[in-house]
């Protein structure tokens, strides 16, 4: 059974650091044409992209990125862009050589204790790192761009998040297997795996890609698994929370479907919340609200302050929030 170790280094000695030179880094990745910030954004750019009847739709996923990024190569090729990069000066006195060394230590201290032994991860990166996911982003622009810079068969589309890839590919389906096998010849630690559209679409992300003869379109993408079990209407929380999961469901469904799915989806987040206890005016409010349709009980300005107090259903559940009337009440 391959296990990846996933261990928190908050109050290791390197965490400080790491956090520091993350911060340093972090403008250096996300400059590329493939990077995705989040499902909006992959909605945003993947909805530009002109469909043609014969397009795949392909996803492909890194094995194991994180624990699996060799650290010299990551270094050398972060060392290359720090000696480039102008306006380095402007974020640390550091020079580029001791931004790498500094790296290097904290990216090697992956030494933990567990059951009362000492185990160190002797290659890759450990997951719970704050440096980590910065150093394989970077690594894994690099990789990219060398992988399709050098192969004469180019995809319509390329996005990343992270270590997930949505592809558009139009050279069929032998050449797609020859791509897969040019991708894991790239370097003997980063192996590919390939998810292949199933009746024309793909779930990416969040985000159920669905193929037509010239675009695309997008639904919520739910894993089998999925149960649509929420906090329930009737449990011990505020009601601010109850309502933060009526607003985001709402909020997912207005912001990554478009309007051929948009009506279905906010059917099942009725239904679905139904079934967890909540009322189904609470959510119709809720999306009135944000789709502009505010009525004037939602349109609040009158308020001089609001102060908060711990929580405890049925002692204070109809006092919530207080209006400060002076400022006399702070006292």
């Amino acid at each position: 059974m391959p296990l990846r170790p996933i261990v928190s280094s908050i109050n290791s000695p390197c965490y400080n650091l790491a956090k520091h030179l993350a911060d340093i880094l972090t403008p250096l990745s996300g400059k590329g044409t493939s990077y995705i910030k989040n499902s909006q954004h992959f909605d945003e750019k993947a909805g530009q992209i002109p469909i043609e009847p014969g397009d795949l739709l392909v996803s492909f996923d890194v094995v194991s990125l994180f624990t699996n990024v060799p650290i010299d190569d990551a270094s050398n090729i972060i060392g290359d862009i720090l000696r480039d990069d102008d306006t380095l000066k402007n974020r640390t006195r550091m020079t580029s050589d001791e931004i790498v060394d500094l790296m290097k230590l904290c990216l090697t201290s992956t030494y933990f204790k567990w059951q009362g032994k000492f185990y160190e991860q002797k290659e890759g990166q450990a997951m719970g790192s704050p440096l980590s996911p910065i150093t394989s982003n970077i690594f894994k622009e690099h990789f990219e761009t060398k992988a399709l810079d050098t192969y004469p068969l180019k995809p319509v589309a390329w996005f990343r998040f992270v270590d997930d890839t949505f592809v558009v590919w139009r050279h069929g389906k032998d050449e797609l297997v020859k791509f897969l096998s040019h991708l894991n010849n790239q370097h003997k630690c980063i192996q590919f795996t390939m998810e292949v559209e199933e009746a024309g679409g793909i779930p990416f992300l969040d985000v159920k890609v669905q193929r037509s003869d010239t675009s695309l379109s997008f639904a919520i993408y739910r894993k089998p698994t999925h149960t649509d079990q929420y906090l329930h209407f009737n449990s011990s929380h505020h009601m601010s929370a109850k309502n933060s999961v009526v607003n985001t469901l709402v909020h997912r469904a207005l912001t990554l479907c478009d309007e051929e799915h948009r009506k279905d989806e906010l059917k099942h987040i009725e239904k679905a919340l139904n079934k967890n206890g909540y009322p189904s005016n609470l959510i119709h409010k809720a999306i009135k609200k944000q789709t502009g349709e505010r009525s004037e009980e939602l349109v609040d300005d009158e308020h001089k302050g609001v102060t908060f107090m711990p929580y405890i259903k049925g002692e204070n559940h109809n006092t919530w929030p207080i209006e400060l009337i002076s400022d006399r009440a702070h006292d």
